[in-house]
């Protein structure tokens, strides 16, 4: 019995250990979103934006999603399901959306990912001046999919924990009420 504690014990300081918080700042669609504002003509665009988003401009960040696929094929992460192809990567959806590097192993745009990767403003303009590409994302992996919440995980430790608890009090209540 009390190896079975020590292991439910053992189980639990492991998905706590899991579900600690991380240190990588956390960005999201909403805050890109709230700077959608800001008009996207003028050379000086690039430092606003980065001022504006210092915390995340340069640094590795977390941040939750979809994966599309662009017209030359370039992975681009967004907050909205199921785009329809006219709006990925379309000039008048840049301030919501962000270019990958390369593309991630992972599943497709049906599913929420948690993707961690160099986060960096860096408009790109095509021939006539118009920004085709604002947000990126460097070295981007795919932390956790859809199913692999860690919370999840702690809620099924706890439980079994609870499952056994009982089981194993009925079977001595069992026992008890066969010697008296």
């Amino acid at each position: 019995m009390h190896k079975i504690g020590l292991i439910l014990l053992g189980l639990l300081f492991f998905t706590m250990q899991l579900s600690a918080e991380d240190p990588k700042p956390q960005l999201t669609f909403n805050a890109l979103k709230s700077l959608s504002e800001i008009p996207l003509q003028g050379e000086d665009l690039g430092p606003i934006l980065k001022e504006k988003l210092a915390p995340y401009h340069g640094h590795y960040v977390r941040i939750r999603g979809f994966l599309y696929k662009g017209e030359n094929g370039q992975s681009i992460l967004d907050g909205t399901p199921n785009l329809k192809s006219c709006c990925v990567g379309s000039e008048k959806m840049v301030t919501q959306q962000i270019f990958l590097s390369q593309t991630p192993n992972g599943p497709p745009s049906e599913h929420v990912v948690l993707l961690e990767g160099l986060f960096s403003v860096d408009p790109q303009r095509d021939f006539q001046g118009n920004i085709t590409q604002l947000y990126h994302l460097q070295n981007a992996t795919i932390i956790e999919g859809v199913g692999t919440s860690r919370w999840g995980l702690f809620v099924g430790v706890m439980g079994l924990c609870a499952v056994i608890f009982f089981l194993r009090k009925i079977n001595s209540q069992k026992k008890s009420g066969k010697n008296g």
